[in-house]
Parts: C-alpha cells; structure tokens; sequence
C-alpha cells in the first residue's frame, strides 16, 4: 500500500498550481518632491528619476463593504515596496490595504452630478514615537461628468486595475507630522505611473497541498517500516 500511497501524493501534488495571488507593478518618472525638515526615511530622488512600486494582494480576500458600490481589502496585502535608484525601501509595519470604489456619486436635484471611481493600495505607519506619520501608496482615480462605464467590473469590488479609463494615476510617499508636535514640516514624492501591470502569482492549491501531505505520509510510514 504504500508505494501506491506515495505515488498518488506525488500526482496530486505535481497538478498545475491555481494562481490565487496577485502582484501589481506601478513605475513612473517623479514629478514632485517636498521635503521640509528632511523628514524623508531615504535620500529624496530627482525631479524624473524612475519610480516602482510593487506588492502582492489576494483578490479574493474582500471582507469589508459598507455600501453597495465601495469595498476594502483589508487582509492578503503585503507590503508595499519602493524601489528607487536600484534601492529598495519598504516601511518596517503597519498596515496594508486595497479601498475600491465604484460609481460614486455626486447627486444633485435628483440628477447625476458626477461620478467617482477610485482603486487605492495603501500602507501607513508610524514612527519616531508617533510624533510622524509615513504613507505609501498607488492612487488611481477618475471622475465623470456623466454616468461613465466604470473601470471597475463589479458594484462591490472590482478587478485588479490597469490604466484605461483612469484620469488620476500614481505612486505617493507622504510623511505627515501628528499632532501635537506639528512645527509645518511635511515630506512628499509624487510619480506619474506610465506603466502599470498586474500579473498572477502561482500559489499551491488545494490539491497540491493534499497530494504533499499524502506523499509525507508515505514517505514516514516507509521509514518506519525501514526501522522495523
């Protein structure tokens, strides 16, 4: 039995991998830099010097819609990385998260105003015992003047973007003071993203898992019996 134990484990487990992740890499050149009070945690980069960003989310880990038409990723985000002159800088915590909103809207005597769509990546933390406040994220948004075909798929969240039909598109490191130390220092770096691209990362399924556990069981009770 157990030969046949270990080559059903081996089959299982050799079965093609269902990409259930997702990376996002944003790039662009940099189009402002403020940094006042050098609050910056790397060397501040140059007026069109190459900006990417690149994370990893589950996109299928959606747990939070307060209304029909916005949605929060607030689990299945890794952190967001920056790269920059072929350094590579990511905050050291915090949180990361994907806000996602779809067609909303700005009504006024009844009759559509305008309408916003937003899809944001975002990571915060703090430091310096809280006296600041860093933000790293990829800021894509647009807005209509009539009812548009949203770039979002779903009322609810939508998919991972691209940049068609998005008016606003970019990277962003802030740094902020918290109060109530604040003396008007701020830090920013702003990139236009001009390339955008969201690709699947293969991850074990289900199967894969199974047939691995099947194989290891197959291999302990061999040794065991070799001991016997």
């Amino acid at each position: 039995m157990t030969p046949r134990l270990l080559l059903l484990g081996l089959l299982l487990a050799s079965s093609d991998a269902l990409p259930a992740l997702l990376q996002v890499t944003a790039s662009g050149p940099v189009t402002n830099v403020v940094d006042s009070g050098g609050l910056l945690p790397f060397d501040a980069p140059t007026l069109g010097s190459q900006l990417t960003l690149t994370f990893i989310f589950d996109d299928e880990s959606a747990n939070e819609s307060g209304f029909p038409n916005r949605g929060t990723y607030l689990s299945g985000v890794s952190p967001l990385q920056l790269e920059l002159r072929s350094q590579t800088y990511s905050l050291p915590g915090g949180s990361s998260r994907i806000n996602v909103a779809d067609d909303t809207g700005f009504i006024s005597n009844g009759s559509p105003l305008y309408y916003e769509d937003g899809w944001e990546a975002i990571q915060n933390f703090q430091r310096s015992g809280g006296e600041l406040e860093d933000f790293l994220s990829l800021f894509l948004f647009s807005r209509s003047q009539i009812l548009p075909v949203a770039p979002l798929a779903s009322t609810v969240l939508g998919p991972p973007p691209s940049l068609v039909g998005w008016g606003v598109a970019s990277i962003i490191y802030q740094v902020q003071e918290l109060a109530p130390s604040r003396t008007g220092r701020r830090a920013e770096v702003l990139a236009d993203v001009t390339f955008l691209s969201v690709t699947p990362v293969p991850a074990p399924s289900p199967f894969v898992l199974l047939g691995t556990a099947v194989a290891a069981l197959g291999i302990r009770s061999r040794s065991s019996k070799s001991l016997l």
